[in-house]
């Protein structure tokens, strides 16, 4: 994934719905992750990289294993604050792999 826009993401939310591997709780937490994040990127102004939208945890998601995997998934880094975790940089982060 290169970025995260809009035909990506709805490409990763597709391929997780027809996906029979993962269960069904996490598939549906990991969908409304992704839709959360279509609607902060939707809600800003220009181009993604201009906005540099973040998913917060546990605000955004309250599911440590789910955001970890969505963060993987869409190449993101997540950073620990003292409030909990922040998920940035969407696409930007292939290789890397953990908490930083």
């Amino acid at each position: 994934m290169t970025t995260a826009n809009a035909k990506n993401l709805t490409s990763v939310r597709e391929r997780w719905q027809n996906d029979p591997t993962i269960p069904r709780w996490k598939k549906d937490a990991m969908i409304d992750l992704v839709l959360r994040l279509e609607e902060k990127i939707k809600a800003g102004e220009d181009a993604y990289e201009k906005r540099n939208v973040k998913l917060y945890f546990p605000q955004d998601c309250c599911n440590y294993d789910v955001f970890q995997t969505v963060g993987c998934a869409l190449e993101a880094r997540i950073s620990v604050t003292p409030d909990g975790l922040v998920m940035n940089n969407f696409g930007k982060c292939r290789g890397l792999r953990g908490i930083e």
